[in-house]
Protein backbone atom coordinates (compact mmCIF):
# COMPACT_ATOMS: atom_id res chain seq x y z
CA UNK A 1 0.00 0.00 0.00
CA UNK A 2 1.21 3.69 -0.68
CA UNK A 3 0.62 6.59 1.16
CA UNK A 4 -1.27 9.26 -0.74
CA UNK A 5 -2.03 12.98 -0.20
CA UNK A 6 -5.80 13.73 -1.34
CA UNK A 7 -7.52 16.56 -1.49
CA UNK A 8 -8.59 17.61 2.40
CA UNK A 9 -11.24 19.61 4.01
CA UNK A 10 -11.09 22.85 3.91
CA UNK A 11 -12.37 24.56 7.41
CA UNK A 12 -12.99 27.69 9.11
CA UNK A 13 -11.14 28.61 12.47
CA UNK A 14 -12.61 30.42 15.27
CA UNK A 15 -10.84 33.40 14.11
CA UNK A 16 -12.14 33.26 10.24
CA UNK A 17 -9.14 31.75 8.75
CA UNK A 18 -9.91 29.13 6.20
CA UNK A 19 -6.87 26.19 6.64
CA UNK A 20 -7.03 22.85 4.86
CA UNK A 21 -7.30 19.33 6.69
CA UNK A 22 -4.49 16.96 5.25
CA UNK A 23 -6.30 13.62 4.36
CA UNK A 24 -3.50 11.18 3.97
CA UNK A 25 -4.65 7.72 3.07
CA UNK A 26 -2.64 4.19 2.84
CA UNK A 27 -4.38 2.69 -0.70
CA UNK A 28 -3.63 -0.06 -2.74
CA UNK A 29 -5.88 1.18 -5.46
CA UNK A 30 -7.40 4.89 -6.56
CA UNK A 31 -10.12 5.82 -8.98
CA UNK A 32 -9.81 8.66 -12.24
CA UNK A 33 -12.83 10.34 -13.15
CA UNK A 34 -12.25 11.82 -16.17
CA UNK A 35 -13.43 13.40 -19.32
CA UNK A 36 -12.24 13.20 -23.23
CA UNK A 37 -12.49 14.19 -26.04
CA UNK A 38 -11.17 13.49 -29.69
CA UNK A 39 -7.86 15.66 -30.22
CA UNK A 40 -9.04 16.19 -33.96
CA UNK A 41 -12.80 16.96 -33.70
CA UNK A 42 -13.41 18.05 -30.39
CA UNK A 43 -16.14 15.86 -30.02
CA UNK A 44 -16.43 15.11 -26.15
CA UNK A 45 -16.34 10.99 -25.22
CA UNK A 46 -17.79 11.76 -22.01
CA UNK A 47 -16.95 10.42 -18.49
CA UNK A 48 -15.17 7.18 -17.57
CA UNK A 49 -13.38 5.98 -14.65
CA UNK A 50 -10.85 3.67 -14.12
CA UNK A 51 -9.07 1.64 -11.33
CA UNK A 52 -5.33 2.07 -11.23
CA UNK A 53 -3.23 -0.52 -8.70
CA UNK A 54 -0.79 2.05 -7.30
CA UNK A 55 1.28 -0.58 -5.96
CA UNK A 56 1.92 -2.61 -9.40
CA UNK A 57 1.93 0.83 -11.98
CA UNK A 58 4.87 1.77 -12.15
CA UNK A 59 3.73 5.27 -14.11
CA UNK A 60 2.52 6.07 -10.28
CA UNK A 61 5.48 4.48 -8.69
CA UNK A 62 6.51 8.01 -7.00
CA UNK A 63 3.48 9.55 -6.98
CA UNK A 64 2.37 10.38 -3.41
CA UNK A 65 -0.35 12.88 -3.59
CA UNK A 66 -3.56 13.25 -6.08
CA UNK A 67 -2.02 16.24 -8.03
CA UNK A 68 0.84 13.98 -8.95
CA UNK A 69 -1.48 11.60 -9.96
CA UNK A 70 -3.58 13.65 -11.95
CA UNK A 71 -0.37 14.99 -14.03
CA UNK A 72 1.12 11.22 -14.80
CA UNK A 73 -2.37 9.75 -15.82
CA UNK A 74 -2.90 13.32 -18.00
CA UNK A 75 0.36 13.47 -19.58
CA UNK A 76 0.29 9.51 -20.35
CA UNK A 77 -3.10 9.83 -22.60
CA UNK A 78 -2.30 13.19 -23.82
CA UNK A 79 0.54 12.62 -25.76
CA UNK A 80 0.00 14.36 -28.98
CA UNK A 81 3.51 13.36 -30.93
CA UNK A 82 4.12 9.65 -32.21
CA UNK A 83 6.60 7.91 -30.10
CA UNK A 84 9.03 5.29 -31.31
CA UNK A 85 6.38 2.46 -30.80
CA UNK A 86 4.05 4.34 -33.39
CA UNK A 87 1.28 4.56 -30.65
CA UNK A 88 -0.56 7.90 -30.93
CA UNK A 89 -3.67 8.55 -28.80
CA UNK A 90 -6.52 10.26 -30.07
CA UNK A 91 -8.31 11.66 -27.20
CA UNK A 92 -7.18 14.20 -24.93
CA UNK A 93 -8.54 13.55 -21.08
CA UNK A 94 -8.95 15.65 -18.27
CA UNK A 95 -8.78 14.52 -14.70
CA UNK A 96 -11.88 15.58 -12.85
CA UNK A 97 -11.58 13.60 -9.99
CA UNK A 98 -9.34 10.99 -7.49
CA UNK A 99 -10.78 8.86 -5.27
CA UNK A 100 -9.36 5.88 -2.92
CA UNK A 101 -11.13 2.97 -3.81
CA UNK A 102 -12.82 2.70 0.06
CA UNK A 103 -13.99 6.55 -1.10
CA UNK A 104 -15.01 5.96 -4.32
CA UNK A 105 -17.22 2.59 -3.11
CA UNK A 106 -18.63 4.19 -0.10
CA UNK A 107 -19.52 7.12 -2.10
CA UNK A 108 -21.69 4.74 -4.53
CA UNK A 109 -22.90 2.09 -2.14
CA UNK A 110 -25.92 1.50 -2.82
CA UNK A 111 -27.76 0.11 -6.63
CA UNK A 112 -29.15 3.39 -6.83
CA UNK A 113 -26.42 5.25 -6.84
CA UNK A 114 -24.54 3.38 -8.95
CA UNK A 115 -27.68 3.03 -11.90
CA UNK A 116 -27.46 7.28 -11.29
CA UNK A 117 -23.79 7.40 -11.90
CA UNK A 118 -24.29 5.14 -14.86
CA UNK A 119 -26.98 6.88 -16.36
CA UNK A 120 -24.42 10.02 -16.42
CA UNK A 121 -22.13 7.70 -18.64
CA UNK A 122 -22.32 8.21 -22.45
CA UNK A 123 -20.53 5.41 -24.00
CA UNK A 124 -21.20 2.62 -23.60
CA UNK A 125 -17.63 1.15 -23.52
CA UNK A 126 -17.06 3.71 -20.20
CA UNK A 127 -20.73 1.86 -18.73
CA UNK A 128 -19.23 -1.79 -18.98
CA UNK A 129 -15.56 0.03 -17.42
CA UNK A 130 -17.31 1.33 -14.37
CA UNK A 131 -19.69 -1.85 -14.02
CA UNK A 132 -16.36 -4.53 -13.80
CA UNK A 133 -15.05 -1.31 -11.68
CA UNK A 134 -17.88 -1.93 -9.23
CA UNK A 135 -17.22 -5.21 -9.17
CA UNK A 136 -14.06 -5.31 -8.79
CA UNK A 137 -13.45 -2.81 -6.61
CA UNK A 138 -15.71 -5.04 -4.06
CA UNK A 139 -13.44 -7.82 -4.65
CA UNK A 140 -10.32 -5.95 -4.00
CA UNK A 141 -12.19 -4.22 -0.37
CA UNK A 142 -13.46 -7.43 0.85
CA UNK A 143 -9.23 -9.28 0.21
CA UNK A 144 -7.88 -6.09 1.75
CA UNK A 145 -10.42 -6.91 5.02
CA UNK A 146 -8.82 -10.28 5.66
Amino acid sequence: MKRIEFKGNYVKDENGDITSERNIQSVSHVVIKGWGCNQETHKPYGFNFELIDMDNNQLFDTTHNVWEIEDRYESYWNRLNDLSSGWRGEGIVKVIDVYSLEDFMNKYDTPTKREELLETIDRDVFKSNLETLFVKGEEILKEELV
